[in-house]
């Protein structure tokens, strides 16, 4: 028995032979060294045959292995042939059915042979399936041709052979039948070439000329599975020997037979060969993946008038769209809710259902692939809208914050489950991957929204009186911080504090404006802040009382009188020194009294007593020895007088004078606000001193009242809106200015001369032009655009987007 060469690596080492250590032996004495016996001439020929028998034998040895060595480079050299032409033989397949699909639709035009003699730049004027057309047709010829010549082939070669073998401008169909036969020639030429990959180049040839008698390729995956009903009013369904086909090919595959193997019983089934996805399907297998085999179709039967109407419309754009928005909708469980309705219908098992159901879905996907992606993604959003608006009834969603907690949890429940309906083969890595593509949906879906129709947050009240603070006016915290500390910026730097300036001189117009508006005017053009606003605001609420009081009457009713009396009394209990008391009663006799006979005032009479009793009050005031109490008693009667008027006019001349009332109210606090300021900046003042003045006017200290502790105060809302435009960091010597214009513009200059450029670039949106644009993009939309935007980006800052977002990621899983 011949001994096996791997012996010697199994033995134990209680087996294996120990050396043992030299020791020099000495002769012992009685031993006699012999001389040397005669050389035997027969023993020592058969020396000499065996040394040649052996150097036979061993250059024997040397030739076998020399061709063993050769053998095994053909062979690698064999294989590696075998993998490029596997290689490109897979690519023409993919580029044959690319083509396939398009069915016509990329074929040449007028229009497109214009815009392709512009080159490139007419690219983007080229139809989309015109570009995919070429695209595959050129990605057929090259694999082609380096299969059937072996040469490698250049753009301009390409495209020379592109137009000989495939449909051109004005071509008549005998021409078209050259073309085909020669692209057909050329394709039998690459299959006798590409060996073991043939069967790819039959695929192809398929695809580019189907036979209609010809038995389809079976195939390893998911195809081949459901009940597929035709037009024509028949269905296609697996046989049982097809089941059984399917069973034993299975069987096989699993126990490492090869593609050969498979294909004779392919063969014995009467079956073409398999297709190129069995090449695949062997490497995942070794690989150590699962591979699942399912029976193809050929067994017909005829279906219902009904059944066949639907399977018709399913194949129409119509009816993909419907189908993805009801994929949409259910978060990718149109399979699973489908093949349980056929479960429960037919008896089927629901696996084999939900299987079949699938199938059939991804036949209409691939039929009308954009009227499903677009029903699929409105169907996503209204899932989305539907879990957001469940979420906000229960309380789990926070406004429409971008990283609102509430939100992303509903981001990421609805495109885990998104991604888990959609992923039949693998749930568990479609629901990672749905619940990613969730949450990255939905925080996209509301930035988008924010840019798309700013809310204003708490800046709102400015933006609606025509304020537009900059982006750190209006964002506040560390942006506001920065851009404080670009202001010191020399030079370059003035552009952020005009910009934040700017800001605050429209906070002013807009003061005065909120007052005007309410008798439906605002400050001109012309009219600058500070004196002339207030002369123009003066005169305009004076018009407005005098053209409210015409329309106004009085009558001395019950209430007057008790009014009136009560301030009598207040006077003569020592609210008025005696000879302010005497003054008082006789501005009451020779300015109301005598204007009102029979205890009646028309409006015309009522405008004259109110003037009259306005400028007297004024005029005490401002007197050398002015007499406030009795200015403060004069204006108590006048709106004593205004309350009678009130109780007896009509409701429009009232709701004139009420509006008068509120504006000039609201310029009260201006003029507050105004006397507070620097005395070289007349009626001027600061988002800070309104504050203050609000604060003043609604009862002195804060805490005497209590709608400003509420926060509703007259003008509050404009007021802490406004404080947001003040500057937080000191003009100078703070850490935050001297970290940017110190390390910025000057050490750090040293390391880098580029490294000052970057402040100075973030000035730029400050520049005067550049300022009105980032402006816009910050500020709420209005007009017409805003009728657009507003709902969208509401929409969007509200809804979930992560069911569309989770079946369009994990569909393709």
């Amino acid at each position: 028995m011949q001994q096996n060469p791997f012996d010697r690596f199994d033995a134990t080492p209680a087996q294996q032979p120990q050396p043992q250590p030299q020791q020099v032996q000495q002769a012992p004495q009685s031993i006699q060294i012999k001389p040397a016996t005669k050389v035997n001439p027969i023993e020592q020929q058969r020396d000499i045959i065996g040394l040649e028998r052996d150097r036979v034998a061993l250059q024997k040895a040397q030739v076998d292995l020399q061709a063993s060595q050769a053998t095994d480079a053909k062979a690698a050299k064999t294989q590696e042939s075998e993998r490029t032409a596997s290689y490109l033989a897979g690519n023409l397949a993919i580029a044959a059915r690319q083509l396939q699909r398009l069915d016509g639709k990329g074929n040449p035009t007028l229009g497109t042979k214009a815009v392709e003699l512009f080159g490139e730049v007419g690219n983007y004027a080229t139809p989309e399936e015109r570009q995919r057309a070429v695209n595959a047709q050129l990605a057929i010829l090259e694999p082609a041709l380096t299969l059937a010549t072996g040469a490698a082939y250049n753009k301009e070669q390409l495209e020379g052979m592109r137009a000989q073998l495939f449909p051109a401008l004005g071509d008549k169909p005998g021409t078209l039948a050259d073309k085909a036969e020669r692209l057909r020639g050329l394709l039998m030429t690459a299959r006798v070439k590409a060996g073991s990959a043939a069967p790819q180049i039959d695929e192809v040839i398929n695809a580019l000329y189907p036979d209609p008698g010809r038995q389809p390729i079976s195939t390893v995956g998911r195809e081949g599975t459901a009940e597929i009903v035709k037009k024509q009013g028949e269905a296609s369904f697996s046989t049982e020997t097809d089941k059984e086909f399917t069973a034993l090919a299975e069987a096989a595959f699993r126990n490492g037979a090869t593609r050969e193997q498979l294909d004779a019983i392919s063969a014995k089934y009467g079956r073409p060969p398999f297709g190129p996805d069995l090449d695949q399907a062997l490497q995942a297998r070794d690989r150590g993946g699962i591979v699942m085999f399912n029976p193809p179709m050929s067994g017909q039967k005829d279906v219902s008038a009904e059944q066949a109407a639907v399977g018709e419309f399913m194949s129409t754009p119509a009816g993909a769209g419907l189908a993805g928005a009801g994929n949409g909708l259910l978060l990718g469980g149109l399979d699973e809710a489908g093949g349980a309705l056929r479960s429960v219908v037919t008896g089927m098992p629901l696996e084999q259902a939900i299987a079949e159901a699938d199938l059939q879905k991804q036949i209409i996907a691939q039929e009308n692939p954009g009227s499903y992606a677009l029903g699929n993604i409105g169907g996503g959003v209204a899932s989305g809208l539907a879990a957001t608006a469940g979420a906000a009834r229960m309380g789990v969603t926070q406004g429409a914050r971008v990283f609102s907690p509430g939100a992303m949890a509903t981001d990421l429940a609805v495109g885990t489950t998104a991604g888990a309906l959609e992923s039949n083969q693998d749930r568990l890595g479609g629901a990672g991957l749905g619940a990613v593509a969730g949450l990255a949906g939905g925080v996209t879906g509301r930035t988008a929204g924010k840019a798309i129709a700013p809310t204003g947050g708490e800046s709102l009240p400015l933006y609606e009186a025509g304020v537009r603070p900059t982006p750190g006016q209006r964002m506040g915290g560390f942006v506001n911080t920065t851009e404080e500390a670009l202001g010191s910026i020399p030079l370059v730097g003035s552009a952020v504090r005009g910009a934040r300036q700017k800001a605050r001189d429209q906070f002013e117009t807009g003061a005065f404006n909120k007052a005007l508006d309410e008798i439906g005017l605002k400050l001109p053009k012309g009219v600058q802040n500070g004196a002339d606003a207030h002369r123009f605001a003066q005169k305009r609420f004076s018009e407005a009382y005098d053209k409210a009081r015409e329309g106004l009457s009085l009558v001395r009713d019950e209430k007057f009188v008790d009014d009136y009396k009560a301030l009598a009394e207040e006077i003569a209990g020592g609210g008025l020194e005696e000879g302010s008391a005497k003054r008082f009663e006789a501005i009451v006799r020779n300015v109301v009294d005598r204007r009102m006979p029979n205890s009646r005032m028309d409006g015309a009479a009522l405008k004259k007593v109110q003037s009259d009793l306005g400028k007297r009050a004024a005029a005490i005031r401002n007197s050398p020895k002015g007499d406030g109490e009795l200015a403060d008693k004069i204006e108590e009667l006048s709106a004593i007088l205004d309350d009678a008027a009130r109780r007896s006019s009509t409701p429009e001349a009232v709701a004139a004078l009420d509006a008068a009332d509120r504006g000039y109210a609201q310029l009260v606090r201006i003029e507050t606000a105004s006397g507070m300021g620097a005395v070289e900046e007349a009626g001027r003042f600061t988002p800070k001193e309104y504050a203050k003045a609000v604060r003043k006017e609604a009862g002195g200290r804060a805490t005497r009242s209590k709608a400003y502790l509420r926060g509703d105060a007259l003008g509050q809302e404009y007021a802490d809106a406004g404080l947001r435009l003040v500057d937080r960091v000191p003009n100078s010597g703070t850490p935050e200015r001297q970290a940017l214009t110190g390390t910025l513009m000057g050490g750090a200059g040293y390391l880098n001369p580029a490294i000052p450029a970057v402040p100075i670039a973030a000035t730029v949106p400050y520049l005067p032009g550049v300022r009105n644009v980032t402006n816009a993009l910050i500020a709420p939309r209005t007009g017409v655009i805003g009728d657009v935007a507003n709902p969208l980006g509401n929409a969007l800052s509200r809804a979930s987007l992560a069911g569309p977002n989770a079946l369009l990621l994990a569909g393709q899983n």
